[in-house]
């Protein structure tokens, strides 16, 4: 086996560092956000609005931003997001209002969707133009459990408030964070789309959302995604709720749970690693995934006892570190080359979109039928995702396993 050229090598230390830090300051972020604002005078409805209006602001950035990255370089575009992001936090350490903390989400926002789907792109198209394919999709799962471990540090690490304070994590996830920005930017070779150039931003950017907007490729893939998101975001959003008030497990149980399911999705995401050595192609993982995650919604629909709560909690979370593990490495198979970045933001944004009013549907079905029969109807979606794609999304190998054009679905 040869060895790696040198661009790709640097581009896989680079990338493996940047998601690896950016995993730990998430992490470290979200364990403490909500004591910030509680402990600088927000209610609970100021708070809620803050969420509320974060999850807007997102999915407003991530498709611009994506043709940004397109035009002017993925890595570029990346790292200016990084260094945006760790800005963010100073602007967090001196909020006091509401409207201070809405313009320090705006900052984080900016950040986050600089930042989303860009190393993907941007190493996808590295390994493809240095004939580097075979080493690249075995690297991007490693990649995914490297990070899941380094979540885990993270949230370990958002512990130390007790110790050091709000305000010394958040400076030291700011540094942190510029550091690595300006790194991101310096080091390794950059890749863009060829299509952007001689064009301004705004052509371009109405040029890709109309081919986004007329791509084949997108409409056969969001119903899937639509699809997963549901299932996915019912059990993160309800299984908390479950324990709480269908099998009244004492609150101090739920952190020790937590962490159990971060392991289970850590496992997921390694046996996404071990399938390659035998050859699994990525549609077969997808569709185990969904067997897998079917199975444990089934358990925890049919024996409402905490034994089997467990049980199908954890065939959940290992069926979705799977599903993690190959489903973007298999999406950037299939989505246009040279507009990557502008595709994966695009469809990003309509999940985003979809996750929204998601919430609020997730909600109604717990009040109007119960907890429980969320996991009947996930169950249900869970089935008919795995049904659409097998017959409409599954390819036979070997012949979609390196294509990149996205034309052959």
């Amino acid at each position: 086996m040869r060895a790696l050229t040198k661009e790709v090598s640097c581009g896989a230390w680079l990338m493996m560092s940047c998601k690896s830090l950016i995993a730990v300051v998430d992490y470290i972020y979200g364990a403490v956000y909500v004591i910030l604002m509680n402990e600088r005078g927000l209610n609970a409805f100021e708070i809620s609005t803050v969420f509320a209006v974060s999850t807007m602001l997102l999915f407003l950035f991530d498709f611009p931003t994506g043709a940004i990255s397109d035009k002017y370089g993925r890595k570029k575009v990346a790292g200016i997001g990084i260094i945006v992001w760790g800005l963010s936090f100073f602007f967090f350490l001196r909020a006091y209002s509401l409207l201070d903390f809405l313009v320090a989400q705006a900052v984080l926002q900016a950040g986050i969707a600089l930042v989303s789907g860009n190393f993907q792109t941007w190493f996808f198209d590295l390994t493809e133009k240095y004939e580097e394919a075979s080493f690249r999709d075995a690297f991007l799962m490693k990649v995914g459990v490297v990070v899941q471990i380094f979540s885990i540090v993270g949230s370990l690490l958002g512990a130390m408030i007790l110790v050091v304070g709000i305000d010394t994590l958040y400076v030291g996830c700011a540094i942190l964070m510029i550091a690595t920005g300006i790194l991101c930017v310096l080091i390794g070779e950059d890749n863009h789309s060829a299509q952007g150039e001689g064009k301004n931003l705004i052509t371009h950017f109405l040029a890709v959302t109309k081919e986004f907007v007329r791509s084949p490729v997108a409409h056969r893939i969001i119903p899937f995604e639509f699809v997963m998101a549901f299932s996915t975001y019912a059990f993160i959003l309800g299984w908390q709720l479950y324990v709480l008030n269908v099998l009244h497990i004492p609150k101090y149980q739920i952190g020790a749970i937590l962490v159990g399911f971060m392991v289970a999705l850590l496992a997921g995401r390694q046996l996404g690693v071990l399938p390659k050595k035998r050859q699994w192609t990525l549609e077969a993982m997808i569709v185990f995934a969904c067997v897998i995650m079917a199975a444990g919604f089934a358990v925890l629909f049919l024996i409402p006892r905490f034994a089997f709560f467990l049980t199908g909690a954890i065939l959940v979370e290992l069926g979705l570190g799977l599903y993690y593990s190959a489903q973007e490495i298999w999406l950037l198979t299939k989505i246009p080359s040279q507009n990557k970045a502008s595709f994966f933001s695009g469809l990003k944004t309509l999940e985003e979109i979809f996750i929204f009013g998601l919430s609020l549907c997730i909600g109604a079905i717990a009040q109007w039928i119960g907890l429980r029969y969320l996991w009947l109807v996930a169950l249900v979606l869970m089935m008919a995702g795995w049904g659409y794609f097998r017959l409409v999304l599954y390819s036979k190998p070997p012949t979609v396993q390196r294509q990149t054009n996205g034309l052959d679905i």
